[in-house]
Order: C-alpha cells, then structure tokens, then sequence
C-alpha cells in the first residue's frame, strides 16, 4: 500500500503545474496562494510575455521535502527524498478562453541513504490541450475522481488526467488518514472529557474529521447542527467550539461553504461564538457570494465590536481565497475596504481594515500602512500596521520595509517586528544587508540580535556562502545564548539535502 508521504509528493509534483491569476488583469507580477501535502503557501508569478491572447507566465521554486516509503526493507537508513525544482516553473495560459495551455517544469529528485546522495534530473513538459483516445485505465482514473471526460467521442486531455490524478490521490490521502471511523464514532471520541486533554488526540480528530467532510460532504450539515447544540456550560464547550468550526476551514466544498453561512446566522446573537465561526467561514477554500454576503452583513450590522472586528478581517480572508476562482469578489472587496479605509475618521477602526487588506495582499495595504504611520507616534500602532505587509506583493513594501527598520533605532520592538515580516516574505539581498548590521551593531539588544541572526539564517538563498561565514562567526559570539543559536541555525542548514 503506498504511504500517505507519497501520495502526498505525487499530489504536490501534480499541482506544481498550476498556475494562480492575478487579482487584475493590468499586473505583470503578483503573488499566488496555492496549496500541496506541506498545506498553504505563496508563490511569486511573472507574466513574460502576453501574445495573441496566449500569456507566458513563470512561477518561482519551491521545494518539497517528504520521507521516502520505499525503504520499509531498511527502515534503519533513514532515507529521505526531496523534490526540488532546478528552475522556476513555465505555464503557458490563454488568457481568452481561461485555461492552461502547456507547462514546462525541470526537477531535482534527490534521495538520500546511509549517508549517500543520489540525485536524478527530471523535465516534465505537460500539453494539457492534446487530446487521445481514452484509455480503460484513463477512463478508471477520470470516474474514480468522480468527474467525466468532456465529450463523449472517447478522447481523453492532459489536463482533465492531471485533474482527476490529484482529486483522486486527494481522496485516497483522506481515506487513509479516516482510517474507518466515521462521524459516529468521531462524535463519541469528541464527548469524551479525557479527549479534551490529549492534543494529538485532537489534532488526529482534525484531521480525521476533515477528511470525513471531503469523501461525504452531505455530512457538513449535520457537524454544523452539533456546532450549535453545543452546551455553553460544558467546561470543554469552546475547546469543541474551536475544534469543529476549525474543521470547516479547511474545506472546499459547497455543501462546506452553506453550512456554515447557515450556522453564523443561527449564532449572529452569540458574539463569542460568533467570533469563532466567521474565520472558519471566510477561510473556505473556494468561497462565493454568499460567504461574502454573510460576512459583510456581520461588517455593516454587528452591534458588538469584536464581531464588527472579526467580521472586517475575516472579509479579507476570503477576498485572498477567493481570487484564484472568483477574482471579482476579490477586486470588489478590496475596493469596499479601501473605500472604508479612506472615508474613516477613526483610527482604530482604520487600523482593523489596514489589517483586512494586510490578510488580502492587496497592494492598497501599503498605501494604508504609509497613511497610519504618518496618522500616529504609537509603537504599538506601527508594530500592528507593518505586520499587514507580509503578504502584499511590490517591490515598494521591502524598501518602505528596510526603512522603517533602519529608523527606528529608538523603537527596539518595532524594529524586531520589521525583522520578522522580513522572514514573512521572498528573500532579498537588500534584507540580508539590513539583518547583518543589525546583527554586527555593538549598540543593538541581545533579543534583536537574535532575531536579525534568525532572518539572516532565513536569507541564506540570497547569498549562501556569506550566510555561513556569519553563522560561523555568531558561534564564536560572547553571549552564550547568541553562539548556542548560531551553532543550531549552523547544524540545520548543514544538514544534507
């Protein structure tokens, strides 16, 4: 039986090939959440070149790391196998018609054993427009996926198999990980008292439970409806609370996305419970209208404060989820918050809506960002505001960025947040300047120190042999504490690939 490792390293090497649009049509590169076995991260996009409608788009590395199931012969080898794109990924897209075209994708299989390192070099070119007869094994695949090939002449494409091959190993990752149980006996191990205080128990329950919703959507009504009945007087209520409605976030079905529209407005007079259900409800993975709807009917009509708060930041949750399939609420979002924004006189409440953008990645949260900085002296304020741009995608945001850091020499806490978006976000030259010199700085705290040795660590891809000179000489630091972090940052870039 092949492990849940694998399957996962196949889904990832599969979804590699995607491609992630931009939230408007005018920007020539953006930043794209995408999803594999690791869960969700951000990729940069570059548009190349836009000809005749047929747009070349370049995605950058990444890279996964899995262990290897094929060593159960030799468990004491310890392999390891890492999947590592050699060059940024290439997908050609039409622009017109709305789908992908080609994909073009150079990988480094290298995998490790008693010591050794082998490494094999893999090009992947995929035409998921070429079309063939379908064969048995194509037809097995496509209708284990629960989909159907796109005409009835029996022909088959690339992109409808690569569709179904990572619909139909998702579904067997689930499988596995469900493991038998079913919503019953799940409910039962969730009453129990003694599950509340075993954390891998619940983060097995997680896990267990999310994969239920997926392989039986038709169930998301039935744990929304347990969510509700819930017992406030029960000393575990919000540890169940948390855990259910924490479920519904990583899911991506519509029956998902009503259930819990249709649970928020059976607790819209529960503020706590409440503040609970809107994050859920805006990190479904494949939003609508009437996720939005529901929330922005918690944004305008909300009484209590911390439901208006939570409301507004969830809005630009979804607006960051919603962009891949539904660009359009992402681009009217952004506009109403930005709208917001400007016409508040209130500065908390522009704080809060800074944040939403910040969740977004929208390039207005810059904007915003410059607008408090300018409207405030509060450290606090500033240390909040610069945490919005972590996400947000322009060469502007690492210059701003740098210069916050570097100008507020009086500001410690506020420079060790700088320090930290800086890890948050693409690693730069210019950010391995800044670290270093804060660093090697006689007048800088042993805890900024620490954090700047943390992001030039985070930076070694920038410049890789300067990073290790660094570390090596942190090690030999006179804090013991710094030289102790220095030799652990040293032993886990060391180790091999």
């Amino acid at each position: 039986q092949t492990s849940l490792e694998t399957l996962n390293l196949l889904r990832s090497i599969l979804l590699s090939g995607s491609v992630f649009l931009p939230a408007a049509k005018e920007l020539k590169e953006w930043t794209g959440t995408e999803e594999d076995s690791t869960g969700i991260f951000t990729l940069n996009h570059k548009l190349l070149s836009l000809v005749d409608g047929k747009a070349l788009i370049e995605k950058e590395p990444r890279m996964v790391r899995v262990p290897d199931d094929f060593t159960s012969a030799n468990p004491s080898a310890q392999q390891s196998v890492v999947v590592l794109p050699s060059s940024t990924t290439k997908i050609e897209f039409d622009a017109k018609a709305g789908h992908l075209l080609k994909s073009e994708q150079r990988w480094s299989l290298r995998a490790q054993a008693a010591g050794l390192l082998a490494t094999t070099n893999v090009r992947t070119q995929i035409d998921f427009q070429g079309k063939r007869a379908a064969t048995d094994d194509d037809k097995k695949i496509v209708t284990a996926a629960g989909e159907a090939t796109s005409n009835n002449e029996g022909f088959v494409s690339e992109f409808e198999l690569q569709a179904a091959h990572s619909t139909s190993l998702k579904r067997k990752v689930a499988a596995q990980k469900l493991a038998g149980e079913n919503w019953a006996s799940l409910r039962s191990l969730l009453m129990s008292p003694e599950f509340h205080k075993d954390g891998e128990a619940r983060a097995r329950f997680f896990e267990q439970l999310s994969a239920l919703l997926l392989l039986q959507p038709e169930l998301c009504t039935t744990v929304a409806e347990e969510i509700a009945k819930l017992d406030k007087q029960d000393p575990d209520y919000k540890s169940k609370l948390s855990l259910l409605a924490g479920v519904f976030s990583s899911q991506e079905t519509p029956e998902a996305e009503a259930a819990m529209v249709a649970l928020a407005e059976k607790m819209k007079e529960d503020s706590a419970a409440l503040m609970q259900v809107i994050p859920a409800m805006a990190a479904h993975r494949n939003p609508s209208e009437r996720t939005r709807d529901a929330l922005m009917q918690s944004y305008t009509q909300a009484v209590d404060e911390g439901v208006k708060s939570t409301a507004t930041l969830a809005l630009g949750t979804f607006a960051s989820r919603a962009r891949n399939n539904r660009p359009d609420l992402t681009r009217e979002t952004v506009e109403r918050l930005k709208q917001d924004f400007d016409s508040s006189p209130a500065i908390n409440k522009k704080v809060t809506l800074s944040g939403a953008l910040g969740n977004v990645g929208a390039n207005e949260a810059l904007e915003s960002v410059k607008t408090l900085f300018a409207a405030s002296q509060d450290s606090s304020l500033k240390r909040s505001a610069i945490y919005d741009l972590r996400f947000v995608n322009d060469p502007q945001v690492d210059t701003f960025l740098q210069q916050v850091v570097l100008d507020a020499a009086g500001d410690p806490e506020l420079v060790v947040q700088g320090v930290r978006v800086m890890r948050m976000r693409p690693p730069l030259k210019m950010h391995l300047q800044t670290a270093t010199g804060l660093f090697l700085s006689k007048t800088t705290r042993a805890t900024l120190r620490s954090e700047a040795l943390y992001t030039i660590s985070y930076l070694s891809p920038v410049a890789p042999e300067e990073v290790q000179k660094l570390l090596q000489e942190a090690a030999k630091d006179a804090n013991p504490q710094i030289a102790k972090q220095a030799e652990q940052l040293l032993a886990r870039q060391s180790q091999p690939l």
